[in-house]
């Protein structure tokens, strides 16, 4: 059975976690912290395109924006 970390960071990349098997062998913190270091990366990710998207409403008529938004950030995130 893989432990913890690494069943975590394979859920974290949504991947099968018999892909991740040749990490077994590394020591529980090395995974811990490659999983930290992925969650970061998700995480800026999230973030730049959030603030693309925001700076592209920037560009759309004011009267059209609120439907723009809505379309662009469904569930009111932003």
């Amino acid at each position: 059975m893989p432990h913890a970390p690494l069943a975590r960071l394979a859920e974290r990349i949504d991947a099968p976690v018999e892909r991740l098997d040749p990490f077994a062998a590394f020591p529980a913190e090395d995974i811990e912290r490659l999983d930290a270091i992925v969650a970061r990366a998700f995480d800026t990710e999230d973030a730049a395109f959030t603030e693309a998207l925001t700076g592209a409403l920037r560009i759309v008529p004011r009267p059209l924006r609120g439907v723009a938004r809505s379309l662009l950030f469904p569930g009111g995130a932003q």
